[in-house]
């Protein structure tokens, strides 16, 4: 495993498979090396799980550009790799990310999926409490990032989580994430997401993945303030310059649907895959982990400039 530099990552990192009774989750665990300096200082340890949106090729930059930076604050995390996987089509090592991985699906030439073959994106969303309740036990504190579609499962699986697991959990971070219901549903009617990640995921028929994103998006709006504990905070940050996902969409989640909650509006992002938000500094990042505002706190901020010094990572806020 390497930095974005080429660096060799200073960590230990492990494929795990991880099961709660028929369900599962799969993906790379990176475990820092122990540094009592950091440990006296951050006098926690720590979890991040990073849940990718579709179709999974979201941990091509999150692994190499904000694992490392993570790793040297004495995080631990928990990359996912989506149920469902096809491990042996063009491009596989994208969403798979792991050459091991794909060797060992290889020897099974009947089995080449992640997990047990096909998973819509209401059952792909299981991955989120499998990992939480598998690992999170062994943590003081545990903080969820979502990108994209992944925001939705997040939100939605959170109730599947166990409660003593739940009270570690202080936030969720979700990434240019689709909680804009009208926008999902938009995308996948048009035939256009599921084109797309057909020869990659196994995800079954459109019509069945509207259906359960709908399911999703109706149990997450009947919990409304309860879909996420007292004691989660939920950070938004959108780019109004994202093709696929409205900043106008989560503001109403914020606003209407779960009453709550602190969006970040980054005007900054000025290179292109504006989705993915190149711009988001691993320093502005682990300021999402460690900045502090009351779970019930409902503000948004909009980014408007970056100070040029790469290295502090530093923004300017606005309130809105």
């Amino acid at each position: 495993e390497v930095d974005r530099e080429g660096e060799p990552l200073k960590a230990e990192v492990f494929w795990v498979r991880l099961q709660e009774e028929s369900q599962l989750a799969e993906g790379k665990l990176f475990v820092p090396p122990k540094n009592e300096s950091i440990e006296k200082k951050a006098g926690k340890n720590k979890l991040v799980i990073f849940h990718p949106g579709l179709p999974g090729d979201g941990n091509t930059w999150f692994e190499p550009k904000h694992v490392p930076a993570l790793l040297e604050q004495g995080y631990t995390v928990m990359a996912i790799r989506h149920l469902g996987t096809n491990t042996d089509t063009e491009n596989a090592e994208k969403y798979v990310h792991c050459p091991e991985r794909q060797a060992k699906a290889a020897e099974t030439k009947n089995h080449p999926y992640i997990g047990e073959g096909k998973y819509n994106e209401q059952e792909e969303a299981q991955e989120v409490h499998v990992s939480a309740n598998a690992l999170s036990s062994n943590f003081d504190e545990v903080a969820l990032i979502a990108h994209s579609s992944a925001a939705l499962n997040t939100i939605y699986d959170f109730k599947n989580i166990k409660p003593e697991i739940q009270s570690k959990i202080n936030r969720v971070i979700s990434l240019s994430g689709f909680t804009d219901r009208d926008i999902w549903t938009e995308n996948m009617s048009t035939r256009k997401d599921m084109e797309y990640c057909a020869p990659i995921l196994n995800m079954g028929s459109v019509q069945e993945n509207i259906d359960a994103i709908e399911a999703m998006f109706d149990d997450i709006e009947e919990r409304g303030e309860d879909a996420l504990p007292e004691n989660t905070m939920l950070f938004q940050i959108n780019t109004p310059k994202d093709p696929y996902v409205r900043a106008e969409g989560a503001a109403y989640f914020k606003d209407e649907v779960l009453g709550r909650g602190i969006n970040i509006v980054d005007k900054t992002q000025n290179k292109e895959d504006y989705h993915d938000l190149n711009n988001l500094r691993p320093e502005t990042l682990l300021r999402l982990l460690k900045f502090f505002h009351a779970p019930e706190a409902n503000k948004t901020h909009t980014v408007s400039k970056q100070e040029p010094n790469p290295n502090r990572g530093k923004i300017i806020k606005q309130k809105s």
